[in-house]
């Protein structure tokens, strides 16, 4: 018995008839549609045919949409198969397997060297280069390895591969299980070259006829679709997965798995599966399999074409900025232009303050493939990405969604460079704001086509319920050139949130299997300074009251002694704690009495005789208390950092010499005396121009981005509730680029319940350490 009438069968029911009302808010945009329809069929038995149905003619036929599609979605839901079509004649279908695609099928080859795993793969982009990196793990003793280490997994690997790898995950059946082999400095499948292997044939049941109309479906849908569902689809099918699947929607409405956009259509994908089969079959639960990846490709180029704005050409004026680029951003720029011949997105990955912006910049200057630029970014970076773009010689535009929102940047914008107009001008860097980009993605989406889409700092764009990264998808996977760039790609403790970004970059399905090898498509180019960084941690000592006033709001498996555990209290003790430690190291690193200087220090004095120090001695303890030393303290959030601002004072500190950095308001609680400002930059060009410079700023984890604080040499900070992106890109505050001082120290200070989550904080460091190893590429 087939019983269909269940109004709660599944919350994806909404895409199975045409939307009667507007969209809902943001985060529930199908909320009014499934609303209406459950209080238009509850009580309604479609077994009879004398049901009391409402007088309007409008509403008679929505319930018979409605209960057409509850019949349609429970044959889904019950998984009942659909059987794919036989031809007697099937069509020749001809590919060429990207080159890329071999690397993950082959996947990560492990090898044992003295004791630890070492994982090692091909590079996506060069099939004769390999890289080798530690396995990734959560122990906490990950640690590089040696280049004797590096060579000695290379050649077990070569002897791995010598001796055949099964391939899996392989886009055409031909492929799929047989075995690759490396030998003479080439690639062998099945014992023929990789050159002819790659050569296949699909054998389609009907020969694809792009005019052909589109058949019925069993419920109500759409005779034409608008753009934005155009757009929709062709980003959804867009890439190497074998799987087409729609997003999920919740019974409110609302996206259980990803964020929504209200122009999702079913339907569309399903009359496409029944003219191209091959391309997508329906399957599962509003799902679509793909037998043929490159005709799905090429439906997309298809649909695109319909679209598509007239791009008017590359118009980028003169290229007029006279610096060179460093080795470091050489090598990026050189990586980012092999995956642009590819046919394939970049996801940069340098550390804060080496330059990403410049390379970006002499990539689209180099490649002139798009007539516009849309630069997506933090507020706090727009100013100095935007003094880079003028360096360039080229135009600079501040788009926002409001008049208030463009107001935020007319202390640094010219009146002439900010616009409300959607409409993205040729040859011209348009910059807009992270948290805009969602108001705007309707209007820009068309532009993609012809654009290169930069997103700086993607790790902010990594959730995936979240619109700013729906949003931002959505954009990247229509535009020309994709580019992402971040100094921090590890969140948190998952590496695998990397992985919608990264199936940009590469010609194959990414899944947990051959993740580290997407991985390596990145451009990691982590030697982005020579400062040599001291990193310390600190138990702070307590006394055996302190302790035991902890360990009774701990339970016994973190050491205490609570049958019912006080966590918060317990945080905010041991943050006491460590708050007066930090308060006394940092007022005796910076206005303690200097020791005496170690040997092998140069002559000299003042600021000048402390570059030639660091430049000339490695990081010593010795050396560290003998040179002057100025502190960014870093705080929990902004009531914190004032009320560290204020155990400063109380000790003796002077206010003049004190600086609060984050937030346009000024806290409350910030004593009147102290400086406060949202963005800063304090380096040595400012001292040597006789500008005021702190010895001390105060700064709140949360704001970690678009200021400089290279005047900075020693960050202390104590545990605080972050994700590993926020602690990375504190420390790139004051070691940058620019930096003269080529040491820099951080003092991480814990006690109590901050040792434990001191730990877990470890676990996304770990990761990050072994993505840092792929920049480390030898052959």
């Amino acid at each position: 018995l087939d019983i269909y009438c269940d109004q709660h069968v599944s919350g994806n029911i909404v895409y199975l008839w045409c939307p009667r009302l507007k969209k809902g808010p943001a985060r529930i945009p199908y909320g009014p549609e499934l609303d209406t329809a459950f209080r238009l069929v509850s009580g309604v038995n479609p077994r009879r045919r004398r049901n009391a149905l409402p007088h309007t003619k409008g509403e008679r036929s929505h319930i018979r949409a409605i209960l057409k599609a509850m019949k349609h979605c429970s044959k889904i839901v019950r998984g009942t198969p659909t059987p794919f079509p036989t031809s007697g004649d099937p069509f020749e279908y001809e590919w060429n397997v990207p080159d890329g695609a071999l690397a993950g099928m082959i996947g990560p080859v492990e090898v044992k060297v003295e004791g630890k795993t070492l994982v090692v793969t091909a590079d996506p982009t060069d099939l004769k280069r390999w890289v080798v990196i530690p396995k990734p793990s959560r122990s906490s003793n990950l640690k590089d390895i040696s280049d004797d280490e590096r060579k000695e997994g290379l050649a077990k690997a070569a002897e791995v591969f010598a001796a055949g790898v099964k391939l899996r995950s392989a886009p055409h059946a031909s492929l799929d299980g047989v075995v690759a082999k490396f030998s003479d400095g080439k690639w062998e499948i099945d014992g023929k070259d990789w050159a002819e292997k790659k050569k296949v044939k699909f054998f389609l049941v009907q020969c694809p006829k792009w005019k052909q109309p589109y058949d019925d479906l069993p419920f109500e849908c759409s005779n034409e679709y608008s753009q934005e569902v155009l757009q929709w689809v062709a980003g959804r099918i867009g890439g190497y997965e074998p799987i087409v699947q729609m997003p999920t929607v919740a019974r409110d409405g609302s996206g259980t798995k990803e964020a929504l956009t209200g122009v999702e259509s079913y339907s569309l994908l399903l009359k496409l599966s029944l003219k191209y089969p091959d391309a997508l079959w329906p399957v599962g639960q509003f799902s679509f399999e793909t037998r043929c990846v490159p005709l799905r490709l090429q439906i997309r180029k298809k649909l695109l074409s319909t679209v598509q704005k007239k791009s008017s050409g590359s118009l980028y004026p003169d290229w007029s900025d006279d610096r060179t680029l460093r080795p470091l951003q050489e090598e990026a720029l050189e990586g980012m232009l092999r995956a642009d011949a590819a046919g394939m997105g970049s996801f940069l990955w340098m550390l804060v303050g080496s330059g990403k912006s410049l390379t970006v910049l002499s990539f689209i200057h180099r490649t002139r493939r798009s007539s516009a630029t849309l630069w997506c970014l933090p507020m706090s970076a727009m100013k100095s990405v935007a003094s880079e773009v003028r360096r360039a010689g080229w135009k600079v535009r501040v788009l926002s969604s409001s008049a208030g929102r463009l107001k935020q940047h007319e202390d640094w914008a010219s009146k002439s460079e900010l616009t409300l107009n959607t409409n993205l001008q040729a040859g011209t860097i348009t910059l807009l704001e992270h948290d805009d980009v969602r108001n705007l993605v309707a209007a820009l989406s068309p532009q993609m086509l012809f654009t290169t889409f930069v997103y700086d700092e993607v790790h902010k764009a990594m959730a995936a319920k979240t619109q700013r990264t729906g949003s931002a998808l959505r954009l990247a996977q229509l535009a020309k050139q994709m580019v992402a760039l971040t100094g921090t790609p590890i969140v948190d403790s998952r590496a695998f949130t990397l992985i919608n970004w990264l199936r940009f970059c590469v010609p194959f399905q990414v899944h947990s299997r051959n993740f580290w090898v997407a991985a390596n498509s990145m451009i990691a180019k982590l030697t982005g300074t020579p400062v040599q960084i001291d990193r310390r941690t600190v138990k702070v000592p307590l006394s055996q009251e302190q302790c035991h006033s902890i360990d009774k709001l701990l339970p016994a498996r973190l050491g205490g002694t609570a049958r019912k555990p006080d966590y918060k209290t317990a945080y905010e003790l041991s943050l006491k704690y460590v708050d007066e430690w930090v308060v006394n190291e940092t007022l005796r690193i910076v206005y303690g009495a200097r020791c005496e200087a170690p040997e092998g220090c140069p002559p000299g004095e003042g600021h000048a005789y402390a570059v030639a120090a660091t430049r000339l001695l490695p990081p010593t303890e010795a050396l560290f208390d003998h040179l002057p030393q100025r502190v960014l303290l870093v705080a929990a959030d902004r009531n914190h950092g004032a009320a560290l601002v204020k155990a400063l004072m109380a000790k003796g500190a002077p206010a003049k010499e004190l600086m609060f950095i984050g937030g346009r308001a000024r806290p409350d609680s910030l004593p009147s005396q102290v400086k406060h400002s949202a963005t800063v930059c304090f380096t040595a060009e400012e001292w040597r121009n006789g500008e005021w410079v702190p010895n001390i700023c105060v700064a709140p984890i949360s704001y970690c981005e678009g200021y400089s604080l290279t005047w900075m040499t020693t960050l202390i900070t104590g545990v605080y509730p972050s994700n590993q992106s926020k602690r990375t890109q504190m420390e790139g505050r004051i070691n940058r680029a620019n930096c003269e001082r080529l040491h820099r120290t951080y003092i991480t200070a814990m006690a109590g319940l901050t040792e434990v989550m001191y730990k877990y904080q470890r676990n996304a460091k770990n990761l990050e350490s072994a993505l840092a190893n792929l920049s480390k590429m030898k052959n």
